[in-house]
């Protein structure tokens, strides 16, 4: 529903009635203003998630920096390492 309504309002509200009924008129307004509230709310909704989702994507980044032995694995790709199993000998 945008500000200034939807593109159906005119099928569905009776103008006349809205004019000259204050009750008609003060629910109609009502229920624009409570699907303006819940739009709002949706999308408060879908951005929290949206913010958590991404966090948690970058809590899957830190894991990994922190796995050490990737580190080690990944540093010493290219490094020849043949004699290293004599270190502990």
């Amino acid at each position: 529903m945008k500000q200034e309504g939807n593109q159906y309002e005119q099928f569905i509200r009776d103008e006349k009635r809205f004019d000259g009924d204050a009750g008609y008129r003060e629910g109609w307004v009502a229920g624009q203003e409570e699907g303006k509230r819940l739009q709002v709310e949706a999308a408060s909704i879908g951005n929290a998630i949206g913010n958590a989702y991404s966090g948690a994507q970058g809590n899957n980044e830190v894991k990994r920096n922190r796995d050490f032995d990737s580190i080690a694995r990944d540093a010493v790709n290219d490094v020849d390492t043949s004699g290293m199993d004599q270190l502990g000998k």
